[in-house]
C-alpha cells in the first residue's frame, strides 16, 4: 500500500473561458473522478542514495531560497499523488483574527482561493453582497466530475509578505443553503489538500459570461443565504468586479503574474520534494528570467494547441492536474488498480508539439509514460514525471510538465518585458 490515494485529480474548472464541455463530453471524463487507494501489497524496492531521485532541470532555475517576501515555499506531493501545496494567511477584514492554512492546492488551471469552510473556523468572514443585493454564493464545477460548492465572503489574504485586501474567496461548505442539483459530486470537506489556490491568468473565476444578463442562467453564480432551501433556482449575473478575482492580482505589488518552480526526478519518481511558487514576473532580480524562455499566447478561449502523433488537441497547463491526460487513441491499456492512469507494459516515450499563434510556437516537447501501478508500489514515492491517463477532446499538460521547470504565467491585462499577458512561458 502506498501509503498515498492514487486518483487522477484534474483541476481545470468547466468554465467559459476555458472551452466548456458539451453534456456528452462531460459524462466522458466523469471517469476521472473515481477515487482509488492502491493497496495491492507489497512495496516495490530501489536502492537509493540520499539526492538519488533528484536529476537536473529541464529549463534554467531561478535563485530563490524561499525566503524572499515574493516567495512561498511549496511541497510537492503533499498528502496525494503530484499536489503542490502552500500554505495561506486568512485574516478578518481591517485587522481582525488571522488563521494560516496549509495544504492548498496550487491551481494554475483555475481562478480564485476557495476553502473549506472547517479551515476557516473561528474567524468572521461575512458573506458578500453584490450591488444588485444579491447574496453571493458558488458552484465551481471541474472537469474530473467534482465541484466545489459555498458562498462568497470578503477577507484579507497574505501571500508570502504581501497583503490583498477585502478580497472574495470562497467558503466550501456543503451545509449552506442548500446545494444546487447540478453541482454535481461536490467536494464536502478537507481530504488530501485543505482549499486550492487558483492563479490562473484570468482576472476574474468567469468572466464576462457571467457578468452579462443573458447568462444570468449559468449555473456557477447563485443567489442564496445560508437559510436558503431552494438555491438552484437562483442562478444570477454578476458584473466582473464583483465575481472572484485571481488573488494574485489583488495583492499591492509583485501581482502581474506567477512563476512555479519545481526540481526534476528520476523515471522511478520521488518522496515528497520542495518547489517554490514565486510571485510576479521581472519585478525583482530573483523573478527575472534568465535566457529566452519558450512563450505561449493562448487563443480568446485560453487555450493553445497540441499535436501527439499528428492529431492536434486543444491545449492547456494545470499544475492542479496530477498527471498529463490526453486522448487515448494510441490505446494505451487502463491500469488494473490506479483507476484512471495509464499502464504500459513498459514506460513509452512520446513527443508532443506544443502550437501557439501569437507569436509563431511550434515547440517539440519529450515526454513518457509509465506503467502507473508499478510505480505506485513504493512506499513514500510522490512525485513523478511520466505519469498520465485518458481525457476525452482535450490535452492536459498536468504538474509531470512542471517537474523539471520554471514555469510563468502572465496574467491577462499586463505587460512585463517578457510578453504581454496572458500567456505561459518556460
Amino acid at each position: 500500500m502506498s501509503g498515498l490515494p492514487w486518483k487522477p485529480q484534474v483541476a481545470d474548472p468547466i468554465l467559459v473561458k476555458w472551452n466548456p464541455l458539451s453534456s456528452s463530453t462531460l459524462l466522458a471524463v466523469l471517469a476521472l473522478g473515481l477515487g482509488f487507494e492502491n493497496c495491492s501489497g507489497g512495496a516495490k524496492s530501489f536502492i537509493l542514495h540520499p539526492g538519488d531521485y533528484i536529476i537536473a532541470s529541464l529549463t534554467p532555475s531561478l535563485p530563490v531560497d524561499g525566503t524572499e517576501p515574493y516567495v512561498l515555499p511549496m511541497q510537492v506531493g503533499c498528502g496525494s499523488v503530484n499536489m503542490p501545496c502552500v500554505s495561506v494567511t486568512v485574516c478578518e477584514v481591517g485587522g481582525g483574527s488571522c488563521k494560516t492554512i496549509d495544504h492548498v492546492l496550487v491551481d494554475t488551471g483555475s481562478v480564485g482561493l476557495r476553502i473549506f469552510s472547517n479551515s476557516l473556523t473561528g474567524l468572521n468572514l461575512p458573506q458578500i453582497v453584490d450591488s444588485q443585493n444579491h447574496h453571493l454564493s458558488e458552484c465551481q464545477s471541474y472537469a474530473d466530475g467534482s465541484s466545489q460548492w459555498g458562498s462568497l465572503v470578503t477577507a484579507d489574504l497574505k501571500l508570502g509578505g504581501f497583503v490583498a485586501r477585502a478580497i472574495a474567496i470562497q467558503n466550501v461548505d456543503l451545509a449552506f443553503g442548500s446545494v444546487p442539483p447540478d453541482c454535481q459530486s461536490p467536494q464536502g470537506s478537507a481530504t488530501a489538500f485543505n482549499g486550492i489556490l487558483g492563479v490562473g491568468f484570468f482576472g476574474q473565476d468567469c468572466g464576462a459570461f457571467c457578468a452579462s444578463p443573458d447568462h444570468g442562467d449559468n449555473r456557477i453564480y447563485f443567489d442564496c443565504q445560508a437559510s436558503d432551501t431552494n438555491c438552484g433556482a437562483h442562478s444570477i449575473s454578476v458584473a466582473m468586479l464583483e465575481q472572484m478575482q485571481n488573488p494574485v492580482s489583488q495583492l499591492p505589488e509583485f501581482n502581474n503574474g506567477v512563476i512555479l518552480q519545481i526540481p526534476n526526478v528520476s523515471n522511478i519518481g520521488a518522496p515528497p520534494l520542495p518547489g517554490f511558487l514565486i510571485l510576479g514576473i521581472k519585478t525583482a532580480p530573483h523573478n527575472t528570467p534568465t535566457g529566452s524562455p519558450v512563450v505561449l499566447q493562448p487563443s480568446a478561449s485560453g487555450d493553445i494547441e497540441t499535436i501527439l502523433n499528428g492529431q492536434t488537441y486543444p491545449a492547456f497547463f494545470d499544475s492542479g492536474s496530477n498527471g498529463i491526460f490526453f486522448p487515448n487513441f494510441l490505446q494505451l491499456p487502463a491500469c488494473r488498480q490506479s483507476a484512471g492512469f495509464y499502464c504500459p507494459q513498459q514506460t513509452l516515450p512520446l513527443q508532443g508539439t506544443l502550437l501557439a499563434s501569437s507569436p509563431a510556437i511550434n515547440q517539440p516537447v519529450q515526454f513518457a509514460i509509465a506503467d502507473a501501478d508499478q510505480l505506485s508500489q513504493q512506499t513514500g514515492f510522490a512525485v513523478f514525471n511520466n505519469i498520465g491517463g485518458p481525457f476525452a477532446v482535450e490535452f492536459d499538460w498536468g504538474l509531470p510538465f512542471f517537474i523539471g521547470r520554471t514555469v510563468y504565467i502572465g496574467f491577462e491585462n499586463t505587460s512585463d518585458g517578457l510578453a504581454v499577458g496572458p500567456y505561459w512561458a518556460y
